[in-house]
């Protein structure tokens, strides 16, 4: 098994993590992952030389083992040296190469489809049984925004002073941007460039399609030659004044999702459809923390889907005695999805489930 996780919990270090240090908190929340307010408050904060400087002193080894273990240059199997010393420079121009699994303050989804992958997966032998997570990584770009990946997707970031590009190869990235008007986030997925107005989107990309899918925020949607993708919406003198803006050029809002198919001709502007939440579910699905489990008692079941719920504020669950606890089962279940879980134990297993005071749902063997 690997217990690695994609970042230490650095507020788990001995001396780290007080209030007393800014810097400590800062990354302590960090690892967590920011919200789109925490991200332009984390930026303002981290412009401070001095505050840059402490951060880099409290990431120390552990940051350079980080980015030693998940980058690697785009051109090379070496990961850059460079890499490995905390910098704070107004400058970063920087090639990763990223694999494995990754997730925007505005959020955007883009898509090359069809494709087909798996999350990063840990297995532990629990007595008889077998549980193998399968959970995508989080990642930190220099800017501080977060992207997550797909199992297979390639993605290169090159970082300036004036703008932040990354080129997605081919798969799935959702993206959390750190919001920073000055420095445009730009993602390239073949010949279609998306430019985020707000702060965050999901990428999924094939040979046959590009989708974007916006969950929050605003996104432009260009070709690789600046022209528009989107069709323009079509509003009454009356609906323009009621709305009080109009877009120019037409772009992608909250809710709102492209699907721009690949072939041999140019590209052309496409209608926006809507992004609900069965599409929103199916193009973000993986980034969720799935459980398969083979032969694994009830008991030890239950554990693993407490300690995700624990995380997430979810229903905890528990067994009544030890013969509902030694019952066996298999298959793969979200791990956020205590509620289909339960349902499924109900209907297969002969298990019934009863609401305790403390909102635990207690599990039991029916006879």
């Amino acid at each position: 098994m690997s217990d690695r996780q994609p970042s230490p919990q650095r507020s788990d270090r001995p001396g780290r993590g007080k209030p007393a240090d800014p810097a400590a908190a800062w990354l302590a929340r960090c690892d967590r992952g920011l919200s789109a307010a925490e991200q332009l408050e984390f930026n303002r904060w981290r412009r401070d030389p001095a505050n840059a400087r402490r951060l880099a002193e409290l990431e120390g080894p552990f940051a350079a083992l980080d980015r030693a273990a998940r980058l690697r240059p785009a051109d090379g199997s070496r990961p850059d040296e460079d890499l490995l010393r905390p910098k704070a420079l107004p400058h970063s121009r920087r090639k990763f190469w990223m694999a494995s699994g990754l997730a925007a303050a505005a959020a955007i989804a883009i898509l090359w489809l069809p494709f087909s992958g798996s999350h990063r997966a840990d297995t532990t032998a629990a007595g008889r049984g077998i549980v193998v997570r399968h959970a995508p990584e989080r990642l930190a770009l220099p800017d501080g925004s977060v992207v997550e990946l797909k199992p297979g997707t390639r993605v290169e970031t090159d970082f300036t002073g004036d703008q932040r590009r990354l080129r997605l190869a081919a798969g799935d990235a959702h993206f959390t941007v750190a919001n920073d008007p000055t420095r445009p986030f730009i993602v390239t997925a073949g010949h279609v460039t998306v430019r985020a107005v707000g702060t965050a989107f999901t990428i999924s990309a094939s040979t046959a399609a590009v989708e974007v899918v916006v969950t929050e925020g605003r996104v432009r949607v260009d070709d690789a030659a600046g022209h528009n993708l989107i069709k323009p919406v079509a509003v009454t003198a009356s609906e323009t004044v009621a709305s009080g803006a109009v877009h120019h050029p037409p772009a992608l809002d909250a809710g709102q999702r492209v699907v721009i198919p690949i072939g041999p001709g140019p590209l052309a502007p496409v209608p926006i459809t809507a992004a609900t939440p069965e599409i929103i579910d199916r193009t973000t699905g993986w980034r969720s923390v799935w459980l398969e489990f083979g032969d694994m008692p009830l008991a030890h079941v239950v554990h693993e889907f407490n300690q995700h719920a624990a995380e997430h504020q979810q229903p905890m669950l528990l067994t009544a005695d030890e013969p509902t606890g030694r019952v066996l089962v298999s298959g793969t279940f979200r791990a956020d999805g205590v509620d289909a879980f339960v349902r499924l134990l109900c209907s297969s297993f002969g298990i019934d489930a009863t609401r305790q005071a403390d909102g635990r749902l207690a599990l039991h063997k029916m006879n």
